[in-house]
């Protein structure tokens, strides 16, 4: 080993290849999230539920009663089961996510290390991929990866199952899935964290985006159909006791505005341009007549 003097150290090469500075972010987070006692406490708490599956899986199969399994509930072996199963891990992504990545844009920022990094060879896509690569991973460690593995479980023990909906069809679906939702949580989680400068401000916009009420579908529909008392039908925008008011005429100049740019360049007739334009101008002109001769003399 070479002894050098008080000083700059000299760089000796390798003889391997750089690895990518996202690479390098990702692998340097989740070393670091995987040692806290915290976190690898609460992977190791969020695979109990996936262990408890696969033991009332082996014990109903063993029962011979494969129709259970087949029927329904977080226990069964269809893709029905397997998303309630991805369901129950709501609590566990929650903590972990919120532990892992409160501070990876909030830390840096408080620490001031935003200038020392990318002052080097390091792009701003670069950086968020190492980081949205952090929080995908322990999203996937606690969902993805036991969802496989009761699937190649369920087939080792239940041969008379469909092996392709086992290893193939249902396997297909848990990735898509748990990719779509762990790339949405990580960049919200990132949007969040380079708000603010303390992860715990970041921990409790967490808290709130996860478990604030959200309207159900039934209450959604009813709003939907539920007509506001501003809305106004087109028959009654368009009669001659309404179209020569104020709020009309700017409304038929705005759409003929609107269609005629909209068509600009466009070859071929126009006819809601057409339709807009006359409307505009019959509004205009009767409303001229109206102001010559003063209200209430039509």
């Amino acid at each position: 080993m070479p002894v050098y003097d008080r000083g700059y150290t000299h760089w000796e090469p390798s003889g391997r290849a750089a690895s990518p500075a996202w690479w390098v972010i990702a692998r340097r987070g989740i070393v670091s999230g995987l040692k806290h006692k915290a976190v690898f406490g609460l992977v190791l708490l969020a695979l109990v539920p996936a262990i408890v599956k696969g033991g009332i899986i082996y014990a109903t199969l063993k029962a011979g009663d494969l129709a259970k399994l087949l029927s329904g509930g977080w226990t069964s072996i269809d893709p029905e089961g397997f998303l309630r199963f991805l369901e129950m891990q709501r609590f566990p992504v929650f903590a972990i996510l919120a532990l892992v990545g409160a501070g990876l844009i909030a830390q840096d920022r408080q620490d001031n290390g935003l200038s020392l990094y990318f002052s080097r060879p390091l792009g701003l896509r670069d950086y968020l991929l190492g980081k949205v690569l952090i929080l995908v991973f322990f999203y996937w460690l606690v969902t993805l990866l036991p969802a496989l593995l009761l699937c190649v479980y369920a087939y080792w023990v239940a041969p008379e199952a469909s092996s392709l909906d086992l290893l193939l069809l249902t396997p297909l679906r848990l990735v898509v899935y748990c990719g779509a939702t762990g790339l949405s949580m990580g960049l919200v989680l990132l949007a969040f964290s380079s708000l603010g400068k303390r992860p715990i401000f970041v921990m409790v916009w967490w808290t709130i985006r996860s478990w604030a009420p959200r309207p159900s579908a039934a209450s959604r529909a009813s709003s939907s159909r539920t007509p506001s008392r501003r809305r106004t039908s087109w028959a009654s925008t368009t009669t001659p006791a309404r179209c020569c008011s104020a709020r009309a005429r700017a409304w038929a100049c705005r759409s003929w505005r609107a269609c005629c740019w909209w068509r600009r360049g466009r070859p071929g007739p126009s006819s809601c341009c057409a339709a807009a334009s006359a409307r505009w101008r019959w509004c205009h002109e009767r409303g001229g007549r109206r102001r010559r001769r003063g209200p209430g003399q039509d």
